[in-house]
């Protein structure tokens, strides 16, 4: 079970109305310490029920975070990157680098359901000719005619360089600016230090 803040419930909720509205592309955009994490996991939790979630992170250590998360949701989580080859769980949390093309034939052959979604950590790195963009692709092709869903979360939409993931993940789907408990603003380090008793709930229950 998943306990969510209500802007985190108002977020889960726009992506799933965008996605009931034919949207597949599309990216949602949070400050620092809010949980983006938490959303993800709530994510994954209910496009689990359509086929395979496919989780691309791009750090290691982040990556082991969120399988912890993950699993602490209820949910069948396997991690592939360097040591770990989990292919056929139904959500797989990979770090791009890993997924090579013979390792992503693998990881789609390792489970007869279809990848159907995939969400991006730091989605601002999913840029045109990049990693991201090719597994997208490729997922694409194997799973036509069912669409994939992708879903990025960043704090930081905007590159310093010329490069964007708009062309990969087109949609802003939330943008809250502020974070509200009950009907009270809650200053930002309770924030954090309530996000991080979130977190810690969710990896002492995998």
């Amino acid at each position: 079970m998943i306990e969510l803040w209500n802007y985190q419930k108002l977020a889960v909720q726009h992506i799933s109305k965008k996605i009931g509205e034919g949207c597949i592309r599309m990216y949602v955009t949070l400050p620092t310490g809010t949980g983006k994490s938490i959303i993800l996991v709530a994510i994954a939790a209910l496009r689990v029920r359509n086929g395979r979630v496919l989780v691309l992170i791009h750090r290691q250590d982040i990556a082991v975070q969120l399988v912890k998360a993950l699993r602490g949701a209820g949910l069948d989580v396997g991690l592939v990157m360097q040591g770990y080859r989990e292919l056929g769980a139904s959500v797989v949390v990979a770090t791009p680098q890993s997924l090579s093309p013979e390792i992503l034939e693998a990881l789609v052959d390792a489970n007869e359901q279809l990848i159907t979604t995939v969400l991006i950590d730091e989605s601002h790195h999913a840029v045109a000719g990049s990693a991201y963009a090719r597994i997208l692709h490729r997922l694409e092709v194997v799973s036509h005619p069912v669409p994939i869903v992708a879903i990025g979360f960043t704090a930081t939409p905007y590159r310093n360089d010329t490069r964007t993931m708009f062309s990969v993940l087109p949609t802003c789907v939330s943008r809250p600016m502020q974070l509200r408990v009950g009907r009270k603003l809650v200053p930002p380090i309770k924030n954090v230090l309530k996000i991080h008793r979130q977190k810690r709930r969710l990896a002492n229950a995998s």
